[in-house]
């Protein structure tokens, strides 16, 4: 999200759980490299060499910190990212979850820092003066402002008002005093709020003439009250120059993972028949607004929302024909594969493009489960049986699913890890045929099936040991009672957990404490 020069950007919270609904928007699981992102991408965003004084633009690490919950419900209890209190201990939270945000503000000296909607530790983390005043501030030395999460100057009351602010006002004052400035939505509710809390004597004026003083300053530095600053010298045109739109495209190339080439199966003979197959072959604009660009650039070949399709006909010099085999990513539907099968085998090569979209995780919504649905995996398993030549699988996912049997299957020849490329799809193609060389590597660790069974998404222990929580597979379980909606935070009324549930274990999280089998 933009406004003018302020992004809400980058993500910088780990990848610790691949159910978690924003992977799609993180650089990954290990500290350290999304700290060396996150320092990256702000300094692209905001320096410029020859104007020290000000910033081209301002850029905000988001969302400090142990934001890794949107939307679950395990054996009977629901969790969201408002309500949900994150129990981290001290070790996990200073050596995994604050460290990409201390590289932000020590590396990358971002003008901003988001705080995250959830709890930690009991303390809501828009709250928590520790946080963004002791830490933050003083041990990291961040000079810039601090925006809550949008519409989350209320989050302190309302979702958690049993063991924090009696009220809204209050909530508003916690908030300025930890050192929150900005309302990210800045709606008039939280105006409204703000002028309650000044009038019934809960903030003072100086409250508020802290926080101005922290975002005025940012303001300053983008040339808000001065003549032209450096953004102002760079042309529109230049956003969908043909300089940007190769670099894109070249960017979705480098983040290809090549996961397995048996037989030098790739590259692609471009004179050959391709058969592109599966749900995600199609897969482009409707993954492209979020957080993009809902108008991309027109200026590449396939238009503004190539899919793969589009891309591999643009390189190929053969034949290609395409069926979707399984209607979508969820369906469960075998009755095309058939006439897919066929499709595949009237080509020389079948690409199957497959994995998750937008409707298995996103922003407000954890995925369930990490696999390939049983229709996708059905579609690899009789394509590759009926086809003469190895296939090649392209894995589109921000979910890091469990592909040990596609790789393990001797007649997929080559798998190509593409993560979610949006409209850069041409990237892919690039891979496929030999064009870029396929140099990425996995940021998420891909676990097996029975990671997902043996440990909540609530856990948010990185280390190995006894879970606090119940098996998601309900072994055990009686169900709770539920006569209404719920929730296990206030404000839909609480859920009546399962009970009897034997509970789980966590074998470590990432490939830094992971001490089970991976895939990948």
């Amino acid at each position: 999200m933009c406004i003018r020069d302020r992004f809400w950007a980058p993500v910088v919270n780990l990848a610790r759980d691949g159910r978690w609904g924003r992977n799609i928007e993180t650089p990954g699981e290990d500290p350290y490299l999304s700290g060396e992102y996150g320092a990256a991408f702000v300094a692209g965003m905001e320096h410029d060499p020859d104007d020290e004084a000000h910033i081209l633009a301002s850029a905000c690490c988001k969302h400090y910190v142990g934001n890794s919950v949107e939307m679950s419900t395990v054996d009977g209890m629901t969790w969201n990212r408002f309500e949900f209190n994150a129990a981290i201990t001290q070790q996990d939270l200073v050596d995994s979850y604050m460290l990409p945000f201390q590289s932000c503000v020590e590396k990358g000296q971002v003008s901003g820092l988001m705080c995250s909607l959830n709890a930690v530790n009991g303390v809501p983390a828009c709250a928590d003066d520790w946080l963004i005043k002791e830490v933050a501030r003083r041990d990291w030395g961040f000079e810039g402002y601090v925006s809550t999460d949008c519409n989350g100057y209320p989050q302190s009351y309302l979702y958690h008002n049993e063991t924090f602010a009696a009220t809204p006002e209050e909530g508003v004052r916690d908030m300025l005093r930890a050192g929150v400035d900005i309302d990210c939505a800045g709606n008039s509710a939280d105006v409204n709020l703000a002028n309650s809390a000044l009038q019934h004597g809960v903030i003072e004026m100086d409250d508020i003439d802290s926080a101005l003083r922290h975002s005025l300053t940012v303001r300053m530095r983008l040339s808000h009250f001065d003549p032209p600053g450096p953004l102002d010298q760079i042309s529109t045109d230049e956003v969908c120059s043909g300089y940007a739109v190769g670099l894109a495209r070249q960017g979705a190339a480098q983040g290809m993972v090549l996961l397995k080439n048996a037989a030098s199966t790739l590259p692609l003979d471009a004179t050959k028949s391709v058969a592109v197959i599966g749900p995600n072959a199609n897969l482009s604009q409707a993954i492209s607004g979020y957080y993009g660009a809902r108008s991309p650039c027109h200026a590449k070949p396939g238009g503004q929302f190539p899919n793969i399709v589009d891309a591999i006909s643009y390189l190929s010099r053969g034949h290609v024909t395409t069926a979707m085999g399984v209607s979508s990513v969820t369906s469960a539907n075998l009755s095309q594969i058939r006439a897919a099968v066929a499709v595949a085998q009237s080509a020389d090569v079948a690409v199957l493009v497959v994995g998750t979209d937008l409707t298995v995780a996103h922003e407000g919504l954890d995925a369930t489960n990490m696999t390939l649905s049983p229709a996708q995996s059905e579609l690899i398993s009789e394509i590759a049986a009926a086809t003469e030549k190895p296939v090649v699988v392209v894995i589109m996912s921000a979910v890091p699913l469990d592909i040990a049997q596609v790789l393990a299957n001797p007649k997929v020849g080559a798998v190509l890890h593409a993560g979610q490329p949006s409209v850069q799809t041409l990237g892919v193609a690039d891979v496929l045929y030999g064009r870029v060389p396929p140099a990425g590597r996995m940021v998420q660790t891909l676990y097996p099936e029975s990671v997902q069974h043996e440990l909540s998404i609530f856990d948010m222990n990185m280390r190995p040991g006894p879970s606090a929580f119940p098996r998601p597979d309900g072994r055990g379980c009686t169900p709770g009672h539920k006569t209404v909606a719920c929730s296990n935070g206030t404000s839909n009324g609480r859920c009546v957990p399962d009970q009897g549930c034997q509970m789980g274990t966590n074998r470590g999280r990432t490939h830094r404490f992971f001490t089970g089998q991976a895939d990948i």
